[in-house]
Formats: C-alpha cells, structure tokens, sequence
C-alpha cells in the first residue's frame, strides 16, 4: 500500500527545503517522532520537550509495517497531543485511523487510542549521557485496555557530539516486553543518529535502527513547526508535521 514513490518523496522534501530557506528566525528544540514522541524518526530518544510544553501534530504509517493495518491492507494516521511537565514527565495521548476504511466501519468511528509516559531519569552532562524511560500505550502492557497495538517498553540513553564540522546526536536503548506481547512494535535492541550542520541547524539527516530495520529520513525546523519526510525499512514512505507550543 505504501511503496516508494520516488516522485512523490523528492516533492515532499523541497516542497520542505524551500519552506524552511524562505522563512527566518528558526528555532530548533526536541523534536517528535512518528510516533508523537520525543524521538529520532521512528525511534525514541533520552530528551524531552521544554517544561509546559504541548506538542500536536500527524503523521503517516506505512500499513505494510504497522500491526493496526488489516494485515497491512491500510495504512496509518497518527494524531496526537504531547506534553512535558514536572519537568521530566511526557505523556502522549493518540489516536491512530486506518486509513481508506469504509466509513461506516467500527475501525474508522472509534479508531485506535493509545497513551505513552516517558521519565527522563538523568539529564546529559559534559561527558555523560541522559537516561530516559518510557512505556508506550501502557494501557495495554498493564492490562487495562483490550487493544494492545503499539506497545513498547524501553530504557534508552542519548549523547550529543559536537565536532568541527558536524553535530551528531546519539541515542541507542534497548525495548523489552513485560506481559510477552507479540504486539510490541520495538522489541530488543535499537539505535540512531542525528547528523547536522551545527547544533542550531534547521535542517538535519537521521539514520536508526528500530530493532526490526533500517530507517532514514530527513527532518526540518522553522519556528515550532516541524516537518519530515523518510523511508521505513529503506522502502516505505512515512513522515508528516508537528507544532509545538510553550503553555
């Protein structure tokens, strides 16, 4: 269902290189990932949102990668709501739509809803990495919802690396399954980078390893908007938009 168009990629990613050119006073901060959460493309990272801060937005899944597809029959769209208080608490809730449904089916009214809390347990120092939890849609993992799609435990810890010509983000962790879930959509080992020009650069490239296969994509910041664009597996496309806001 969502095989690589190539046309269709390379207008997505300058239809995004000329926004961002043509717009000033770009700002970078943590950003999202396809899943709502803080995170690389479609794994997580060991950083959280500014305090009071709520991010919305949507992406799109592959259905072929996706375990709420119909068998990979439908492909996905996430919205969520993020927020990051106390200060290093985030939770996400979303709601995930089979995409092309009948209208009418059960699926397309009520959609899957799920919730993810991730805990930064310590921020990054000069030369040690920051260390983050996370349980994502918990409700499952801990019994108290029927649907479980999109689970995921995981500890995962981050480490910036400023060099002369390239700023380079680090993240490896590890996912684990607590009720042996086949659901779960991490399980095992997982890692990635964040390549850029300098640290405030709008405009950076992320390779990851989600412990099924190889991800890239390119992601792009102007003021709190934030827009990427990659290939799941090398294969599919995915990607979408987020906005986020001090409260």
């Amino acid at each position: 269902m969502a095989s690589l168009n190539h046309n269709h990629l390379a207008y997505a990613i300058l239809f995004s290189f000329f926004l961002v050119v043509g717009l000033l006073r770009v700002e970078s901060s943590a950003a999202q990932s396809v899943t709502g959460t803080t995170g690389l493309f479609s794994t997580p990272t060991a950083r959280v949102m500014p305090d009071k801060t709520v991010s919305a937005g949507f992406y799109f899944f592959p259905g072929a990668l996706s375990n709420y597809s119909r068998d990979g029959l439908y492909d996905n769209g996430n919205f969520h709501a993020t927020l990051t208080f106390l200060p290093r608490l985030e939770v996400m809730f979303r709601y995930t739509r089979m995409l092309n449904l009948d209208a009418e089916s059960r699926e397309s009214i009520f959609m899957d809803r799920m919730m993810t809390a991730r805990i930064l347990i310590f921020r990054e120092g000069r030369h040690t990495p920051g260390l983050l939890i996370g349980f994502q849609d918990f409700g499952g993992t801990f019994g108290t919802t029927v649907n479980n799609h999109f689970g995921a435990n995981y500890v995962v810890a981050s480490k910036s690396l400023e060099m002369k010509m390239v700023f380079t983000d680090l993240s490896i962790g590890y996912a684990y399954d607590l009720e042996n879930d086949q659901s779960n959509t991490m399980s095992g080992i997982f890692a990635g980078l964040e390549f850029k020009t300098q640290k405030d650069a709008p405009f950076s490239f992320i390779a990851e390893y989600d412990s099924h296969r190889m991800n890239a994509a390119v992601k792009l910041h102007f003021r709190r908007v934030q827009v990427m664009t990659g290939l799941m597996g090398m294969k599919y496309v995915s990607g979408g938009m987020s906005i986020q806001y001090p409260i």
